[in-house]
């Protein structure tokens, strides 16, 4: 098995999986940045190593759902910071 760079000078290095759908009430307690503009949410994922999540509506709630959906009416987008 390869280790990790960080792994390999000492520095515990902890996998973190991301739920694949979560309320706005999950992403508060991770810490999130929201965008409108589907190219900027990706630039700032990019750049930060976060994950994507899109606003979908889910009944009378709007969920987030982990990645860039096609189809997305409300326009919105999160990047959720990985937990560390």
């Amino acid at each position: 098995m390869k280790r990790s760079r960080l792994s390999r000078k000492g520095i515990k290095v902890r996998k973190v999986r991301l739920p694949d759908v979560m309320s706005i009430r999950k992403a508060d307690t991770m810490g999130w940045t929201m965008f409108e503009d589907r190219n900027q949410a990706v630039k700032w994922a990019k750049k930060t190593g976060g994950q994507i999540y899109t606003q979908v509506d889910a009944g009378m709630d709007r969920v987030y759902v982990k990645g860039l959906a096609v189809v997305n009416r409300t326009g919105v987008y999160i990047v959720v910071s990985v937990p560390k």
